[in-house]
Order: C-alpha cells, then structure tokens, then sequence
C-alpha cells in the first residue's frame, strides 16, 4: 500500500511539475532522447542482440562451464558470473542484470546467487567514459584512466566480498554451481535471430524511457528550486542541488559538474555514474522483473561501489598526479582538503558495508 501510494504521489508530481515547466520539459527530454540515441542505442543494441543471440544458441552455457572453476575459485560465484561481468563491462548499464536475470529464468543460477550477482554485475561501459564523460565533457582522453581502473576495480573488489558466503558454502558442503546443465534447444538461426532483435528492441526502448522519464524529473525540479527565493538566490546553493540531482538521473549529475575543479569533478564523477543513480537502479529492477529475480540491497550496493571509487580514485592521483599544465581552476585544492575528503569517503564505505552486513543477516 505505501509503494502504491509513493508511486502516485511521484506520479501526481511529475505530472506537475511538466505542466509548471513545460518549456524545461521538452528541452530536458530532447535532450535525453539525444543521448539515448546517439550514445546509448548505438552502444548497447548491437552487443545487446549478440548477447542475446548468444543465449539463444546456449553458448552462454559452455561459457559458464567453461569459466567455472576460475570464478567459483576467486569470486565464489558461478561461471555465469565471469559472462554477465564482461559483457556489462564492455557494453555498460544494464547488460549484467539482463544476461544474469535470463540465466536465471534457464535455471543456471539460483534466486540468491542471481540477486548478488545483478548487484555485482552493474558497471558502466568504456564508450560512456572514454567517448561520452572524458572526451565530450572534460574534454581530454588522457583523464579515462581516472575513471576506468577505479570504477571497473571497485566493482572487482566488492564481487569478491560479495562472493566470500558462496564459497564458503560450497567449500563447506561441497556443492557445485548450477551452472552444469544442457544447452536449450536449437533453433534455426533466422528465429534465434529474430528473437534476438526483439528482446534487444524491447530492452532498449525500456532504457529509452526511464532516460527521458528521470532526466525531466530532474531538470523540472531542478527549475522549481531555482524559482524558491532562498534557493535560487544563492549560485553555491543551485550548484549543489544541480550536482544532487545526478542521483536521480546519472547523465544529468555528470553533465552539471562543470562547476567543480577538476580534482573534485573526477571524484564526484567516479561517485555518482558507479552509484548510477535512481534511473539506472529503476532499469535494472525493470529488467529483473520479467524474469522474477527481486532486487535486494542494490542501492547499498552501488553507494558503496561509488564511495569505494570514489578513495580509489583519490590513491590513484596521489600516485598519478594530474599533469600541471591545465589550467588554475583545474588544480588540485591544497592539501588540507585532502584528508577532509579521504575522512568523509571513508566514513561513506564504512556506514554502506555496515548497513549491507546487518541486512544479510536479518535475511
């Protein structure tokens, strides 16, 4: 009843806040079905139907048999797992809850494993980071490496602790992945392709959606705050709100940290696309839900991912420092902010692995 009733309260308020600011709403979705369609479709739809082509002619079987005893060894996990990783990591959001939730609904994964797994399978992929955040909006390749290895290594190291219970408990009872089963049936190529289109069309007008839904919430109530006199007189204020807005819409966070220096920007950049934001959480419950996977501590799990980033990022500077000929608004602040923000980003992985650890054991 609460979860109907949010829903109708966020509904009303969209709806609302479309008829206040309809010029913000047609420019803010414009722009969202832009990126959608020259950034994200273009990224994920090829990989998305050979994905599931994939699928359809049981590779992803020989794939999970095949990588195994390496996964199960260093992650815990079945050799599902090492596919969903890969493919999220080279295609982006939400390929790894796509591939693990189907591999579910073959019976290769149980409903807990799945569920960890779609935790530890949601990354970004190299053509948003490298082509979109380095090049389209700090305007320099040469700062991927600050993105890249933080986030793809902080996804890394919580897969690993996510994974500890599962091999302790096939080390203790000796039990084996349910990643050993037979392929589905063959079918001709032409249908595994033609339903290999059709679910890669299907997801990707879903992710079309919640894009353009999330990215209008977030500029119209980005315009009603502005209107507030308290808020909208104070520049600091706004650029604060603009920034917090990326947890609804992680495109929108990315593109409103121009305000910041580029220390802080790689940091708050590295946070918020590994948390991914509400829009991105939405997709993933979306696509879980067909297959019946529930979605369980996914927001704990990405706010710990972000925090986690966010420090590796931090090490990552002391010991690549950003190159002194940018310019001055660009530097790095001095150094007694340094352990200000190492504190706070610690105290922020600290609160998330504490609050993932009393829930798994509540469940």
């Amino acid at each position: 009843m609460q979860k109907r009733l949010f829903t109708i309260l966020w509904c009303c308020a969209l709806i609302l806040l479309i008829l206040f600011f309809p010029d913000t709403a047609l420019s803010s979705a414009s722009s969202a079905i832009s990126s959608w369609l020259n950034i994200v479709l273009p990224s994920l739809l090829p990989f998305c139907i050979a994905t599931s082509l994939l699928e359809e002619c049981g590779a992803v079987a020989i794939f999970a048999r095949r990588l195994q005893p390496l996964t199960t060894k260093v992650f815990g996990f079945s050799g599902v797992f090492s596919y969903a990783f890969l493919a999220s990591c080279l295609s982006g959001y939400p390929m790894g809850a796509k591939i693990t939730s189907e591999s579910y609904a073959n019976g290769q994964l149980t409903q807990v494993e799945a569920t960890e797994i779609i935790n530890c399978t949601s990354t970004s992929g190299p053509m948003f980071l490298v082509g979109a955040v380095c090049i389209g909006m700090l305007g320099d390749s040469s700062m991927s490496k600050y993105l890249l290895l933080p986030h793809y290594l902080s996804a890394l190291i919580l897969a690993i602790s996510a994974g500890r219970r599962f091999r302790k408990k096939r080390l203790h009872t000796g039990s084996h992945p349910p990643g050993h089963i037979s392929p589905p049936p063959s079918v001709s190529f032409g249908v595994a392709l033609s339903r290999s289109v059709a679910k890669g069309l299907d997801s990707m007008l879903a992710v079309g959606g919640f894009m353009v839904i999330y990215a209008v919430f977030a500029q119209c109530l980005l315009a009603l705050f502005k209107c507030l006199p308290i808020i909208g007189a104070n520049q600091t204020t706004r650029q604060l709100l603009s920034l917090g807005l990326g947890a609804l819409e992680m495109t929108t966070g990315c593109i409103h940290s121009d305000s910041l220096p580029l220390f802080w920007r790689l940091l708050y950049l590295n946070a918020i696309i590994s948390f991914g934001g509400f829009c991105i959480h939405s997709q993933t419950a979306a696509i879980c839900a067909k297959n019946g996977v529930p979605i369980r501590h996914l927001f704990l799990h990405k706010a710990m991912q972000g925090a986690l980033a966010a420090l590796l990022c931090l090490g990552l500077m002391y010991a690549l420092p950003i190159e002194p000929s940018l310019r001055p608004s660009h530097a790095a602040p001095s150094g007694s902010y340094l352990p200000m923000a190492t504190f706070l980003g610690l105290c922020a992985l600290l609160c998330c692995f504490f609050c993932i650890r009393r829930r798994r054991k509540r469940n």
